[in-house]
């Protein structure tokens, strides 16, 4: 059984959050990486692009709607 794990964030520049500030944000995630990895239940890490790129579909009377 695969399971997907998705982190959504709003981008941390926008919020003036500084590399220094992600770094223990980001070792927490490399850890959590090398934790699954090595119990042979890692797959794969993507990013799956910014926000600004991003589109939304929401559900309107039942039917997709797509904002690019």
């Amino acid at each position: 059984m695969l399971y997907t794990l998705f982190i959504h964030n709003a981008d941390p520049r926008d919020a003036g959050i500084s590399e220094d500030d992600m770094a223990p944000v980001k070792a927490a995630f490399e850890t959590y990486v090398k934790e699954l990895d090595e119990a042979g239940a890692f797959v794969t890490t993507q990013i799956l692009g910014m926000p600004e790129v991003a589109t939304t579909v929401t559900a309107v009377d039942g039917e997709p709607k797509i904002q690019d």
